[in-house]
């Protein structure tokens, strides 16, 4: 499963794919879910000709709030991203800020698939408005990929599994999801606790080397 959240011509450097949950530590049972209160504000996505265009809602959770991804985002996610050990589980190397900010200008764009929609958003602090890492988010139909990176400095708080529970309570309410997959590495236990904590469950696929987590609405 490849769903980096670019364009299929757009430059070609190492970076985690969109599927892949990773580079996380989250403490199990340490989450925060729910949606706290209605979205502010979407922010529309303008995109070229054969794009799709769509609505990035923001989002909070108790101690996080979640904005639409911009370009300029580049300039502060590219110290968040900084760390090595950070893609031992994710693959690829740290982006410099001009590649940062040609792949959120790629992402931004929207995804060339008419039915497919690109969501991300940086993960920030209430309080301060820092940014501590990102989620993403691609949705098909009624059915939607989720992955989740938080910068090493801030790992261990419990801020993967508060901000991953705010998308996905957004998809599986306005968005209408009914089906959500995470691909993780075996070895990845911080991600495998994270997506626990979510209601997702392992499956027996296995893409790449990762094994699919899933969660389905119950019928």
């Amino acid at each position: 499963m490849s769903l980096r959240h670019e364009p299929p011509d757009s430059p070609t450097w190492p970076v985690p794919r969109h599927s892949r949950a990773g580079s996380l530590s989250t403490r199990p049972g340490d989450a925060h879910l729910s949606v706290s209160g209605p979205v502010c504000h979407s922010a529309v996505v303008s995109s070229p000709s054969g794009f799709t265009p769509h609505s990035t809602p923001s989002l909070s959770s108790e101690r996080l709030a979640l904005t639409p991804l911009r370009a300029d985002d580049a300039t502060e996610m590219v110290a968040v991203l900084s760390s090595a050990p950070l893609y031992e589980f994710i693959g690829g190397i740290a982006p410099t800020e001009d590649e940062l900010r040609q792949r959120y200008e790629a992402q931004v764009a929207g995804s060339p698939e008419p039915n497919e929609r690109w969501h991300n958003w940086i993960v920030r602090k209430a309080g301060s408005g820092s940014a501590v890492g990102y989620v993403q988010a691609t949705l098909t139909g009624h059915r939607a990929d989720i992955a989740w990176v938080i910068g090493r400095a801030w790992q261990g708080m419990g801020y993967a599994t508060e901000a991953a529970g705010a998308v996905l309570a957004w998809m599986t309410g306005d968005g209408g999801v009914e089906e959500i997959e995470a691909a993780i590495h075996p070895d990845h236990r911080a991600s495998r606790r994270v997506a626990a904590s979510l209601g997702l469950e392992p499956t027996s696929r296995i893409v790449d080397g990762e094994q699919v987590w899933r969660w389905r609405r119950p019928r």
